[in-house]
């Protein structure tokens, strides 16, 4: 018998109710046009926690030293960077030959806590006392402050710092990714691969570090050689589709990672990161991969006004050799100065031309003039555009004024102080009838002004000026 309930099944069947639902389109990957670094600042103590939570970061890269310890709950990249441990020593440190020497009662050691130093001096230097800190900037204020004898830690960290007393225990730096980051490991180790090959390692390693390159290859038979096809849902596919890859850093730690004046991530980590995503951007998108260039920091010029003509000429040497010496003490800091050189004469006509074709030349700064009618000519010229000026020699108290001289600054005292000394020295001297001869020259009459409010005579006293042009005007009877 045919029932209702068989019919409607009938019409049902007719009309596909119980067709198959339709199957899944097969995924495939959305790429990003690139892939870019993003940093994640994380302190040194959690950032394997931070990784591992899945939420801050794919990978760290924080001059990680690979260990066992830590190869238990994360996986590593072949190495990117072959260090050591060293030690530097503070104020009055004794010197040591080992680092074994450490290892006595009454030494202090400061270091960073978590790290391969702090490891390593728990289970070397007991006898020692380890003081640990939570950040690598703590550790050298410690020593600064004299709270610690020695600082130990990564040698090419502390050698910014001091010089390098010892150093060793040689160690390879990796990323750190989560062990179920197969993929994005592999591709990792692949990108630093071919940055190595390709010469740009040798690049960027010559921009931080001096030496030759000493990079171990520890990679074995289970190091991947080429990239992987990304899976649905895997750390490697995140890092493609969103374009970015996430990196927990401590960014305390230069020159492998530090903030730079604009709040942005530099260093060596930083410049070998970059390189590694452009090697996977441009194995899976395509993209153009170029290699790394040096930065060229630009050169600070600093003026100096010397008076290379002019009465006191035979100074100006010297002048020259103290600047060129203060700017070689600068460049070998890590800076880049120049120091550009004008003749400023003893004049003040001379003067202002010369800090005008210093202010050309594009000085941020000026040592100089020498005499105080050259500094004061020149102060008009180089406040205008802005330039600081301080002067090695000037003297006259006139340019104390900083509303007649702004941006003027003098490394050397005042004739409004050198006035009073020389008044104590003629009195001390018995001098009951003093006289004062003087050049007319701004030094001069500034230090003629000076002298008399010293000695507080109560009557008349004979003071007499005289120009440097024409010395024959008088005799000098002694």
């Amino acid at each position: 018998m045919l029932t209702l309930s068989m019919l409607a099944a009938a019409f049902a069947g007719c009309l596909g109710g119980d067709d198959e639902p339709e199957p899944e389109p097969e995924w495939s990957l959305t790429a990003a046009p690139d892939v870019n670094p993003v940093w994640v600042e994380s302190g040194w103590d959690p950032i394997i926690p931070n990784l591992n939570a899945g939420e801050m970061c794919e990978a760290i890269i924080s001059a990680m030293t690979k260990t066992d310890e830590r190869d238990q709950v994360v996986d590593f990249t072949r190495a990117y960077y072959t260090s050591s441990q060293g030690v530097i020593g503070g104020s009055g440190a004794a010197a040591i030959s080992a680092v074994g020497d450490l290892n006595m009662a009454g030494t202090t050691i400061g270091l960073q806590s978590g790290t391969t130093s702090d490891l390593y001096a728990a289970d070397n230097l007991a006898a020692a006392t380890i003081s640990a800190y939570e950040d690598f900037p703590s550790v050298i204020a410690a020593l600064n402050n004299g709270d610690v004898d020695y600082a130990m830690g990564d040698a090419p960290v502390l050698s910014l710092e001091g010089d390098l007393m010892v150093t060793f225990s040689d160690e390879n730096f990796g990323l750190a990714v989560r062990e179920d980051s197969g993929e994005l490991q592999a591709a990792l180790d692949v990108a630093i691969g071919a940055v190595v090959a390709s010469g740009e390692y040798d690049a960027i390693y010559g921009a931080w570090f001096d030496g030759a390159v000493t990079l171990a290859d520890d990679t074995t038979a289970d190091t991947a050689t080429a990239y992987p096809t990304p899976s649905e849902g895997s750390d490697l596919t995140q890092v493609l589709e969103s374009g970015d890859l996430r990196l927990c850093t401590d960014p305390f730690y230069p020159p492998f990672e530090a903030y730079d004046a604009d709040g942005n991530v530099e260093g060596f980590d930083a410049d070998m990161a970059d390189a590694i995503v452009d090697e996977i951007a441009a194995h899976y998108m395509g993209t153009e991969n170029p290699m790394f260039q040096a930065p060229v920091s630009a050169t600070t010029k600093i003026g100096l006004l010397n008076p290379l003509t002019g009465p006191i000429a035979v100074y100006a040497p010297p002048f020259t050799a103290a600047a060129q010496m203060a700017i070689d003490d600068l460049n070998a800091a890590g800076g880049n100065f120049e120091l550009i050189e004008a003749d400023s004469g003893c004049s003040g006509d001379v003067a202002s031309g010369a800090a005008q074709s210093l202010v050309d030349a594009g000085v941020v700064g000026v040592a100089g003039a020498a005499c105080s009618g050259a500094s004061m000519a020149a102060n008009a010229v180089l406040d205008a555009a802005g330039v600081v000026q301080v002067s090695y020699a000037s003297t006259n108290p006139g340019l104390s004024d900083a509303d007649a001289y702004p941006g003027f600054w003098r490394v050397v005292p005042s004739d409004a102080i050198q006035g009073p000394a020389m008044a104590d020295m003629a009195t001390a001297a018995g001098a009951s009838n003093p006289a004062l001869l003087h050049m007319t020259n701004d030094y001069g009459s500034g230090l003629a002004d000076a002298l008399p409010r010293g000695l507080h005579l109560k009557r008349q006293w004979v003071r007499s000026q005289f120009s440097k042009k024409n010395t024959d005007e008088f005799s000098f009877v002694f």
